[in-house]
């Protein structure tokens, strides 16, 4: 992701207990980036860079027990890890966008 506001959107599932999805993004600018699920599952995530230092978590601040992950970024390679809540499963989306600085 790069340049002017860019959005990019996916869809995942968490199959159950011990059900881990991870998601690469490279980021090619610096900006403000926000992570933001929608759905019935109540999942968490959090947001690694290439180093895997924690850079942005979260687990309810979105709307119905989603969360919403926000942090500025540089460029480089960031892993998003998402995990249901409760050893739960279930269907979810990903909305990302990156604000340029």
């Amino acid at each position: 992701l790069g340049g002017g506001a860019l959005t990019a959107s996916i869809t995942g599932h968490i199959g159950g207990a011990g059900d881990v999805d991870m998601f690469s993004l490279t980021v090619t600018a610096p900006g403000n980036l926000t992570i933001a699920s929608s759905g019935p599952t109540d999942i968490t995530a959090s947001l690694s860079d290439s180093d895997g230092t924690l850079v942005g978590s979260d687990d309810n601040s979105g709307s119905r027990y989603n969360f919403a992950v926000q942090s500025a970024v540089t460029p480089g390679t960031y892993v998003l890890t998402v995990r249901h809540c409760c050893s739960g499963s279930g269907r979810y989306q990903l909305d990302t966008v990156l604000n340029p600085l």
